[in-house]
Parts: structure tokens; sequence; C-alpha cells
């Protein structure tokens, strides 16, 4: 695919950077541009961006706020998307895309790899498919460090990580929450406690703090199923399995978010299961 990244934030740029490790992609144009990609063409003007004749899919960013915007013109020229999370306020502007897919022909995946890590495939096909031990599981806990501070923890990071636990637990029933400082922007430390189908409980820990593991804890009757990862995603994983008699410890191979999100996008332009 030939694509275009819209934004010229640090996530912009890394996905930029990205694609020059995946030889069967390029990146063709920007929007704006980027100094570190000083001949790659660029501008601001994105309607003549998407009308580029060799871009053919796209990578939304830029401003949240702007998003949806930018998210609704790449869907009607009919590219396939990519889009950084969250597209908006909410997430209407990715149904907006799925409704008018048969229209355009537009597909988009949200920038939310983690429930792609292959930890969280586990644990899910655990809960999904396994002994009713792991069916009974009545909690899951999500504890994850966000740097030194000064981030929009529930307006930025929650949108994030609230998708591995609806990909664990199903829908969300029920929400409460406590921040540091109290109000719409907590930047400290964020506590958001949920409820699912069947009782199934969750909770999302986000500290602002140094950098240390995230874990993504599993609870059942007879113990608990630990997910360790590296919060940015590129570090060494493993599976910490604890019960009443022993501990197992499971490394996992080394896993690239970008290169799944990217398989992902194909899949879904295919029409196949992303995973």
């Amino acid at each position: 695919m030939n694509f275009l990244i819209l934004g010229d934030g640090a996530e912009e740029l890394a996905w930029a950077r990205a694609l020059a490790d995946h030889p069967e992609h390029r990146l063709t144009a920007a929007c704006p541009g980027f100094k570190a990609f000083p001949d790659l063409p660029g501008g601001p003007d994105l309607d003549a961006a998407l009308a580029a004749p060799d871009v053919n899919a796209a990578i939304i960013g830029g401003p949240p706020d702007l998003r949806a915007e930018g998210l609704r013109r790449a869907a009607g020229a009919g590219l396939p998307i990519l889009c950084l999370h969250p597209p908006g306020e909410n997430a209407d502007p990715y149904y907006q895309v799925a409704l008018s897919r048969q229209e355009t022909g537009a597909v988009v995946v949200p920038d939310l790899p983690l429930r792609l890590h292959p930890g969280v495939v586990v644990l899910e096909k655990a809960l999904r498919e396994g002994p009713p031990e792991a069916a009974a599981a009545r909690s899951l806990r999500l504890e994850l460090p966000v740097g030194p501070g000064g981030e929009d923890l529930l307006g930025q990071v929650f949108p994030q990580v609230v998708d591995v636990i609806r990909a664990l637990v199903g829908e969300i029933e029920a929400v409460t929450a406590t921040g540091d400082p109290p109000g719409p922007r907590p930047t400290t430390s964020l506590i958001v406690q949920m409820r699912g189908p069947g009782g199934r409980r969750a909770e999302v820990r986000l500290t602002a703090g140094p950098p240390e593991p995230a874990r993504l804890v599993v609870v059942g009757p007879e113990g608990s199923t630990t997910l360790e990862f590296d919060p940015a995603l590129l570090g060494p994983s493993r599976l910490i399995q604890r019960t009443l008699r022993d501990e197992t410890v499971t490394d996992l191979d080394p896993w690239d978010p970008k290169s799944a999100l990217l398989r992902t996008l194909e899949a879904t332009v295919a029409g196949q299961p992303a995973h």
C-alpha cells in the first residue's frame, strides 16, 4: 500500500519510520509533512494529498478534535485507513465509516494494538474456549504506568486501553472512575472500575510515574494469569500463571505492534479475519 499520513506529531512520525521497515508498503505523501523526511511530498492541502494518483491508503492522525474530519474525507476517497485513537470525542466516526463502506469501499482499523498482542490473544482464547476455571474468571485488572505525567488520562490514554477490556470482558455495562487531580482531566492517576456481562468485573489503573512493566491480570477461582509487558509494546513480555500450588512463567516472542496493525488492515481489506 502507498500511504498518506495526516498529522505531524510524535505518533505520526513513528508510523512514518515504521513504514520504512516494511518494503511491501511505502510512505508516499504527508500532510503537512515531516522535517525528518524533507524529500517526502507534503503540504497543508489534504484534498490535494488525497487526490495524489499514487496514494491508496491513509494513516489519520493530527489533533484528536480534527481527526473525525480527516477520517471522513479519507473514507470519502475510498481508502483503507489506519486511524490514531481516539478519532474524536467518541467512536462515532468509526461507525460512520463502517456504515458508508458499501458506498465508498473504505475500511478503518483503529490504532489499538494491545488486543492483538500474543499474550492477550492467549487470554482471550482461554476465556472463550478454555476449561471451566478459565471461563469462570471473575475479574480483570490492567495496571499501566504512563510516564512522567501531563497526559490527559481520561480523554487520551483511557480510550486507548479500554479496548482490550472490551475484548476480554465484553460490552461494558457500568462504569465508575476516580482521578487525580479531580475533574475531567486527571493527569496523575486514574482508576476506572467496570462491570461486564455476567457480573464480570474489570479495573484499569493508570498512573504517572517512572517506567515499569504494565500488567494485565485475569483472576479466577483457582489462581491468576498475568501478562507482563512493556507499556510501549516494544520490549519483552511474559505470561505468569499462579495457582495455590505453583507458578509458571512463559517468555513470549518479540512482537511488533505496527506490523500487527498493518496485517490487520490488509486482512480487513481482503475481507478476512484479523487473527
